[in-house]
């Protein structure tokens, strides 16, 4: 980050010339989330206000690579940026900031941001069966979740049994998931199952399940 930020203010010097009698420039801090969860850190963007960057458009005559091209990374329309990581330390509502920038012997202040921190969201899927049948017998599946993101209770073939229907229902509310879905199954073959996560397709790491056993006469 040190090195983007050291970029951008060689970058601002070099420009300052045909920045003279312009507007006056202004560092503006912008959070890219406004909320996240205890433990993860925020990016925020600082921007360098103010400066005309047609200059950026000519040749590079040395090197025959045009200006505009080198800087991409860092130019905005006619604003200057790079980005930086902050971890806010406490629950709620954390203020950031102001940053500071010291640029040709001036010191530019952002403005300061607001992220709201919460807890982190127990992630699960809840299976709901019987815990015997017979073979060739059609049985229900109830399956429910709540996760920060969306979620497929989609199953792989097993041994244990083959799905027939299925009803898939989930809700939105505050960037959080619920997940509400029935299957109708036919058992397949006799044996004691264990129903895991290893029986659904591309289930999250972090989503808890509580596997349950079926016995199949």
């Amino acid at each position: 980050m040190r090195n983007k930020l050291n970029v951008l203010i060689v970058a601002i010097a070099c420009l300052l010339i045909s920045a003279c009698g312009q507007e006056e420039l202004n560092l503006k801090a912008s959070a890219l989330k406004s909320k996240i969860h205890r433990g993860e850190s925020v990016r925020i963007r600082l921007a360098i206000e103010g400066i005309e960057s047609d200059v950026l458009k000519k040749e590079n005559e040395a090197g025959g690579r045009s200006l505009d091209n080198f800087f991409a990374e860092y130019l905005d329309n006619s604003d200057f940026r790079t980005f930086i990581n902050v971890k806010p330390k406490s629950l709620g509502k954390n203020k950031l900031g102001p940053f500071k920038i010291k640029l040709m012997g001036k010191e530019l202040t952002s403005n300061e941001v607001v992220v709201e921190v919460i807890e982190q969201t127990v992630e699960y899927i809840h299976i709901e069966m019987p815990k015997e049948g017979r073979v060739g017998e059609k049985i229900k599946i109830k399956i429910t979740g709540h996760s920060s993101g969306s979620l497929s209770t989609q199953f792989k073939d097993n041994d244990a049994f083959k799905i027939n229907m299925q009803s898939c229902r989930s809700q939105v509310s505050n960037g959080n998931y619920t997940i509400k879905n029935e299957y109708t199954a036919t058992l397949k073959r006799k044996g004691i199952f264990e129903i895991n996560r290893s029986v659904f397709k591309n289930l999250p790491a972090d989503i808890q399940i509580e596997p349950v056993r079926i016995e199949v006469k």
